[in-house]
Order: C-alpha cells, then structure tokens, then sequence
C-alpha cells in the first residue's frame, strides 16, 4: 500500500516547477539526516510536475469552490454512465457531460491565470491542462491527486469522459451556445455561462496587465527622475571641480 503523502511532500507541488526538484532534493537530504530513511528514498523519487500539471494544481487551490464543483460533476457523469441503459437516460448522460464541461471550463480559467502569470500560456498548455482536467471523470488516482494537490502528469481523458467540449479546438462561446440552443435551452444558458466567466476571467487578467504597466511606467520615471537628480549632481560637481582647478592655478601662479 501506498504511503500517505506528508505535509511536507504535499508543500512541494506549491512551488513553481524550476523549484521543485532542489526543494525535493533538499527536503530528502533532511529526512536521511533525520534518520527517515525510507521516507527521504520516496521523497526523492517524487517527479517534478509538468507545466500543465503545476498550473491545474495551483489552479485547485486557488479557486477550491470551481475544484469542488469539478469532481462533483464528475461523479455526477460517472453515475450517469452507470444508468446509461435506463429509459431516459440519454437525456441525463448529455446534461452530466455538459455539466463537467462546465466545471472544466470555470476551473480553466484559473488554470490560464497561473500560466500566463509565469509566461506559459501556450494553447498546447491550456490543451493538456483540459485534457487532464476532462480525464477527472474517470481515473480515480488522478482524482485523488487533484484533491491533494499534487498532479506530477498530464491526463489523456478516456471513455465517456473523452466527449468534445463546447469551447475546445477552435470553437467559440457563441458557436457552443448556438450548437447547444439546437438541443437543449438549458444547456444554451450554460455555454452562455462558461463564456461570461471566461471573458470576466480575460477581463481581470487584462486588469492586471494594465495594474502591472502602470507600475512599470511609474517605476521608468521615477527612474529618469533619478537620472536626471544625477545628472544635475554630476553637471555641479564638474563645476565645482573646475572653479577649484582655477583656484588652485591661481594661487601657484601667485607662489612663483
């Protein structure tokens, strides 16, 4: 049977990736010192998360009420698919799936902040982290991986969990909803939904990047302010040098 995760290997899937492995190597180092042999060999033997991973994992803790609702509605899917034989459950399996992509897509949105924060907000990231978060439905280790915080890999969603998703590959908001409103109004609102918090979530993001400019550009001038107090000093300095060189001329004129 697996070990239990402790506090302390669980901390390690919080820090950005380029920390990982000298915190895990540090960390092992500790517990052999400490006598916690078998300990510090798994610890070492932690894997240090891809990008996608990292950013679904930072993703969880920021936004824990979006994490929730994701593993509810993949339970919800998977209870579904249990009764898929059942009279109307057709019905009930569409609105389960539509359910988690929901879920997958209000969580993404924190999963796109913590990319574009370190600068890896690549489609081919955003892809994978989805394709791990869509593959909640049905690996129950990634599931308990995702409740811990510590997703080391990326997922490939199989089964029922594997369906399109409204907004994936190249599809918009409006072109989900307009699928959608063909089918079933209720699942229209919902794609409304996931695009209202997918711009609000654009929107705080370009918030920030506006926040962050202007900081920039205040730090620039205070920056050429100081420049220009440098210059001034420097130009009176020079001045002052030179007033002293004539002075020391003069008076070596006046001892001849």
């Amino acid at each position: 049977m697996t070990a239990k995760p402790t506090k302390e290997e669980l901390g390690l899937y919080s820090l950005l990736p380029e920390e990982f492995v000298g915190a895990r190597n540090e960390l092992a180092k500790e517990l052999s010192k400490s006598g916690k042999k078998p300990q510090a060999d798994r610890v070492q033997k932690l894997v240090k998360p891809t990008v996608p991973a990292w950013a679904v994992n930072r993703a969880a803790a920021a936004d824990p009420d979006a994490a929730g609702e994701l593993l509810r509605s993949g339970q919800r899917l998977a209870k579904a698919q249990r009764g898929a034989g059942a009279t109307g459950a057709g019905d009930a399996l569409r609105e389960a799936m539509s359910a988690q992509q929901d879920a997958i897509e209000s969580l993404m949105s924190a999963v796109a902040t913590a990319l574009e924060d370190r600068g890896h907000a690549s489609p081919a990231n955003l892809d994978r982290a989805r394709d791990t978060l869509r593959a909640l439905a049905t690996d129950e280790d990634l599931r308990r991986e995702f409740e811990q915080g510590r997703i080391a890999r990326d997922r490939e969603p199989v089964g029922f969990g594997s369906a399109p998703e409204p907004q994936r590959r190249g599809r918009g908001a409006a072109d989900a909803a307009s699928e959608a409103a063909e089918h079933d109004p209720r699942a229209a609102a919902r794609a409304r939904q996931a695009a209202e918090r997918t711009h609000a979530a654009a929107a705080k993001r370009a918030e920030r990047a506006r926040a962050k400019l202007r900081k920039a550009e205040e730090a620039v001038e205070r920056a050429r302010s100081r420049l220009r107090d440098a210059e001034g000093a420097r130009d009176e300095a020079e001045r002052e040098l030179e007033a002293a060189e004539s002075a020391e001329r003069d008076a070596e004129r006046s001892l001849a």
